[in-house]
Parts: structure tokens; sequence; C-alpha cells
């Protein structure tokens, strides 16, 4: 038979030490009146508070009226005892009050007000970190959700965790859960999450973009437009474009003049809906027909020519690129297009010497005979940049240009004597072997000049010192001989510094080769900018900064949870979900998704994270085990007798026979924890009889009463009985 343990010693010291991915809030309920008046209180929001309150409203006025609108009130949570505001008109809108309660007045016939009207609501507690902890098995935290969810929990320091207890879970049998922990987590000073379109860092400083023009982008599919100075916000990234012109004329309208029709094709205008869901796509008609615009280029110079589009009635492979003005093929490539579906296709060219015209045609090894077009465009670069719409002449759109105000912490980490760590999600919008050769992109700035020459792996002080530049990252990946870089896949680009000491540069799972940093950024702009002076198209989401100098690898800098110290998979065990393990951490996470929950909801009622007592010997084989009910005897009217009865609990009679000392004491200590009074009263515990079976803990009482029985060989003989703490509302 295996040990039995005894869990009532929780490291956690409190909610506050609690954190919880999300939470239901409590509900708010109808105000109790206690009015003379003719009006209606109403009362609405979801409750943020963690515990139960009253909120009392009271009017204090009528010198304005005693209608709606010119009474006015004053308010107070009931706890609190003061009035917090005073002289409030009242209103037929609703009027925010605290954690999440607003009210509001409904007219009615005859005076609506009189003088001490007074409304009661009653807001039960949000359903979080609170609720894990207050012992009491009819409250539960609630998820929003059933899926990745988390409970974190802080120690305040290193500490030995031998048990875990989640509570009256009602995880599923293919829910998932993971215990993680790690030995410390660094807060950043300064962070930016683009995700959701967030135009705000962790300091609520308002993000800003000098781009001055216009710009289009590309989000779940679709193209979207941003005014000027708008940022844009692609598939949870900040998006960032280099300036750029479309050098073609009529980018939407291939039957205006600036286009010609070949090979007896057909253009049929505004035939289909476009990427960005208005009716301009056209469709070209006929096996062979092409499409031609004379474009401006220059010599040597290095284009990229692109355009949405998809095949309509069979298999096309569209073909494009430049001809000669005797329409002689010159810079060309063949690309089959989807039926039906939209794909941006594009090709990148020298221009030469005799080529003139730039050109889109069903080629004759198609089966079908009709493609849909829409948003051609021509320009310089290796890349197609963010679609540029044009109507009669050539378009252009500028860089843009964000940044964020500069914090004094950050100031401090990037200046004389200051260290620092810094790690960004950077996605690249060309391969490496595309990147320019002169390419100093700067991925994070402090100044907003421009025109330098950056020196690899060094910052220095003085006014090229203050980037974070691509060429960093090339250097390091090429002598790391890690792979290149690839356009569309998320890397973390990450550096360290401090004064006197090195300077590294990091992407993902590696830091570079240490260089001496001999200075400090430079500060003088007063700004952060990100995707500084853009030479090409990229993607930035979370931004971190760190004042201090950080050990950890570059990728766990971002999500110290994807590489924590210890990490579990746990066996799902109910109604408790419990494990027994010897890890010594400060900070926990215990991971749970249950996609499959058929409440929609997680759910728990306690969680214990902590100590557990194993007596060396475990009780006699001979113990009892049942079930008895709460039950109450009424005496009626005419003597008769009712009864009711409480739910069923669960109990164990145990007998220890010879234990030592030391086990006699700490079934002592396990009494004494339960009965330790004060606030909160009488404290339960975890009971599990037999270690290897976790599934029959027990969450309970023990009696009253720890008699010891002295045994011959300084031994005791002790007799327990631990009775289930049910839960009322089953």
């Amino acid at each position: 038979m295996s040990t039995c343990r005894f869990m009532f010693s929780n490291l956690i010291p409190g909610p506050q030490a609690l954190g919880v991915s999300s939470a239901r809030p409590g509900m708010v309920g109808s105000p109790a009146a206690e009015a003379l008046g003719s009006a209606t209180c109403l009362a609405a929001g979801e409750h943020t508070g963690a515990l139960d309150q009253v909120l009392v409203v009271e009017i204090d006025s009528l010198e304005a009226g005693s209608e709606v609108g010119l009474a006015t009130f004053r308010w107070k949570r009931e706890s609190a005892g003061a009035w917090e505001a005073s002289g409030v008109v009242t209103s037929v809108s609703l009027t925010p009050l605290a954690d999440g309660v607003s009210v509001k007045w409904v007219p009615g016939p005859g005076q609506e007000f009189y003088k001490g009207d007074r409304w009661s609501i009653l807001a039960t507690g949000c359903q979080g970190p609170q609720a894990l902890m207050d012992r009491d098995r009819d409250t539960a935290w609630r998820s929003l959700d059933c899926a990745a969810q988390f409970i974190d929990a802080d120690l305040g320091q290193a500490q030995e965790v031998r048990a875990l207890v989640l509570a009256d879970h009602n995880l599923g049998e293919g829910a998932t859960a993971v215990l993680k922990a790690r030995d410390t987590l660094h807060q950043p000073v300064w962070s930016y999450d683009p995700d959701g379109g967030q135009t705000a860092d962790s300091l609520d400083q308002a993000l800003s973009n000098g781009r001055a023009t216009p710009r289009t982008f590309i989000d779940g599919g679709v193209v979207k437009y941003a005014a000027a100075g708008e940022s844009c916000f692609e598939d949870g990234m900040l998006s960032i474009q280099p300036a750029a012109t479309n050098l073609l004329a009529h980018s939407e309208s291939f039957d205006e003049t600036a286009w010609s029709v070949a090979n007896g094709g057909i253009v049929s205008p505004n035939a289909f809906a476009a990427p960005d869901g208005n009716p301009t796509a056209d469709q070209l008609s006929g096996l062979g027909a092409y499409i031609y615009q004379n474009a401006t280029m220059t010599d040597g110079v290095g284009y990229t020519l692109s355009v949405w589009a998809y095949a309509i009635d069979g298999s096309v492979n569209l073909q494009f690129g430049t001809r000669t003005a005797g329409f002689a093929l010159v810079n060309t490539k063949t690309q089959a297009l989807d039926l039906g579906e939209w794909t941006r296709i594009s090709f990148t060219f020298s221009k030469g010497s005799t080529e003139t015209l730039i050109y889109f045609q069903i080629a004759a090894t198609s089966t079908g005979t009709q493609a849909c077009l829409w948003g051609a465009q021509l320009e310089v670069g290796s890349v197609p940049t963010a679609y540029i719409p044009t109507t009669t002449g050539t378009a252009y759109r500028a860089a843009d240009a964000v940044s964020f105000p500069l914090p004094q912490a950050v100031r401090a980490a990037m200046s004389d004597g200051g260290q620092g760590c810094l790690a960004m999600e950077w996605l690249p919008g060309l391969d490496h072997t595309a990147f320019p050769l002169d390419v100093a992109q700067a991925l994070f700035s402090t100044s907003t000049e421009s025109g330098y020459t950056f020196l690899p792996l060094y910052l220095y002080r003085n006014s090229t010192g203050s980037r974070f530049s691509v060429y960093d990252l090339l250097r390091l990946r090429r002598s790391d001989a890690f792979v290149d870089f690839l356009n569309g896949q998320t890397y973390l680009a990450a550096l360290r510094w401090r004064t006197g000491g090195d300077f590294q540069v990091g992407c993902d799972a590696a830091w570079g080769t240490a260089k001496s940093y001999e200075g400090a950024f430079n500060l003088s702009a007063g700004r952060i900018s990100l995707g500084q002076s853009p030479r090409f198209p990229m993607r930035l989401g979370r931004v971190k900064l760190w004042e201090q100098w950080l050990e950890q690898e570059p990728e766990s800098l971002l999500d110290p949870w994807e590489h924590p110290d210890y990490s579990q998979a746990l066996t799902i065990t109910t109604p408790h979900l419990v494990s027994f393990l010897e890890q010594s951490h400060r900070y926990w996470r215990l991971e749970l998704d249950d996609p499959a929950n058929p409440e929609s909801l997680l759910r728990a009622s306690l969680f214990y994270l902590g100590e557990s007592f194993e007596p060396k010997r475990t009780f006699r084989a001979g113990y009892s085990q049942g079930s008895v009910a709460t039950r109450r005897l009424v005496s009626g009217g005419g003597g008769k007798v009712a009864g009711s009865s409480g739910a069923l609990a669960a109990y164990y009679q145990l007998e220890f026979a010879r234990l030592d000392q030391a086990d006699a004491e700490g079934l002592e200590e396990m009494l004494s924890a339960v009965h330790t009074g004060g606030e909160g009263g009488l404290r339960p515990l975890f009971f599990t009889p037999f270690a290897g079976d976790s599934g029959q803990t027990l969450y309970c009482l023990p009696g009253a009463e720890l008699a010891r029985q002295e045994a011959p060989g300084g031994r005791w003989n002790l007799s327990l009985r631990l009775e289930e703490v049910v839960k009322s509302d089953v």
C-alpha cells in the first residue's frame, strides 16, 4: 500500500500572487429601492471587483429640480464607508460608478426624486484569482474560454513544491494540462504589442506614423486602405513599407487608353469583385490575347512587375514581363493561375536597352481563355511592395515612419553607464539573397537621422550609434552558418549591451560573437523608431526592452514560458487535478487546454501549490470508508416531524500504528493548520489516501481531536477521522 499524503500548506500567499489568462466578470444585480420618488434606477455593467460588494446610490440635492437630469446623487461602496462622489447629475444614460458598475434612471409620473431616495446594488465578485484562493467549493474561477488558458503563481522566492491541486475542475477526457516553472521572469521597462491593431505601448503612449501619403495593406487576405499617418496591421503584426512609385497608369482599368489590347483580346471592365471587395476587376478574354502599356524605365535598373489575377473558365497560364516596341519578348515569366482565387503574382527583372513595354498575356499553353486582372504595379526594386492605386499617371507612396516617445527608463538604459536588452519579432518582406548590398535597415532606433553607414556589430557614441540594423543580423547568420532569411518567415531579432562590456546581436536560438561596446545610443531625437528608413517591406511583432543584460537565449526573451526551467505534462484526474513533484522555483504556470469542453469555459474552485506531508507509515489496511449526510429535524404542528438532508459527504476513519515522533508531530501540525482560526475560520486540507492513485484525493476537514496513544519503543498510535467538505450547490 502506497503512502498517504496531506496537503495543508499552500505556498501561494494569496490572490494577489495569482494571475489568470481570462476570467468571467461578476454579475451586477438590480437596484433595491428605498425611495419615495417615481423614477426607476437601473444598473448595468460587468463587475470587475474581486469580492462581492454593495454599492449605494443616494439623491443628495434637488436644488436644480426633482426630475431626471436635474437632481444629483452621491454614491459609495458600502464597505468603504465614506461617500466616494457627490453632486453627480442623474441621467437617462449610463453613469459609471466603480469596478465596471454603471447606473441610469427612467423618469416616472409625478415627482421623480425626493432627497434621500436610496438604492442598493449587489455586485458579485469577478470569477478570477480571488475565487481560486477563498477555500469555498461553492465559488469558482471561470475563464472566458475553454482553450489556451493559464493560471500563474508567484511564490515570492524559490520554494520547494511537492504537490499541485486544481480542485473541482471541469476538464474533459481530451483536455491537456502542463505545469511549468521558471526561476526568473524579467519585466521589461518598455514594450509594444501590435496584435489586434494596438496603437499604444505598455506605458499607454500613442504610436505615431509620419507617412505623408495613404497606402494599402492586406489583412485577412483582403486589400484595405489606410489614410496618411495611419499605421497598418497585417495578421497581428505592424506593417512597414518603403517609399515606392507605381509607374503604370490606370492600374485597375485595363480598358483605358493607357493600355492596348492585342491578338484579338477583349477587356470587359468591372466584371468581378476585386481583392478589396469593390466591383472593379477586369476580365481579359482570348487565347494568346494580351494587354500592354508603354512604361518609362531606366537601363540597368531592377524592377518588379506585379498584378492580382485568377483563372475564370479553366487552366490559365499568365505570361507577363517586358517586350520591345516591336513586341518581341525580352524578360518574361509564366505562372499558372488558381481557378477563381485571387493571387498576387510578380516578376523581377533588370531593364535592358531594348524593352519599352510591359504586358500580361493568356499564354497559348492555356486550356482556359479568360483571366481576371486587377492592381497592376511596376516599381523599382527586387520585391513587390504594398499596392499603389493609379489613375491617369504614376502614383507615389511615402515610407512608413513609426515611432513612440522615448520614456525616461529607456533613455537611462541606453545612455552612458546603462545596459540593456532588446528583442522583437521580425518578418522580412524579401529573401536574404535579394537584400540590397548596402542594406543598413534599422529595426530599432532612438534617432530619426538618415543617410548613415552602419558599422556592423558595434555601437558607438555618434550619430550612427543608435540603430539596430538588419545588417547586424546578416553578419550574425553568415558567421554562424545559419540558414538565410526567408521572405514571410518570422524571426526573433535581439541585441544586448553594457557599457565597458560586450555588445551582442542575436537571432532565434543563438547570440552572435561578443564585441566591445564603446559608447551609447544617440538619444538626441527623443523618439523610439521602429523600422526606420525602410529599404524593403517588413512586419514587426512584439517589441520588449529591458534595462539589464539578460543571459537567456534570444528566443526565450519574448516568450519565457515557451522555454521554462521545468515542464511536466499532467495526467487529468477528477474531480481534482492532482500531481506530486519535487521542484524548487519561484514562478509557476499551469497551462490548460480543453477545446472540446461542452461548457465552453474552464472552471475550478481552488488552486494549491505547496507542500505535501507524507507519514513514513501508512494507515492500517482495516480502515473505514463511507458516506455521511448532514441532516436536520424540525418539529412541526400537530406533533409531526419534518426533516431535510444536505449533500452526501465521503469520510475516512484511519488508524495509524507505530508512528515515530516526527510523523506524530506532522499530523499535529496538520491539525493546527486547519484550526488556525482568524479570518476564514477553519482551513480544509487535501488528503490523498494512496499516492499512486491521486484521483481519490479528498477536500476535507479532520476531526476536532487527535489523541496520541503511546506504543512500545517510543512509537505512537493515532486515530484520525477525515470528512469531506461538500459543495452545497450539488
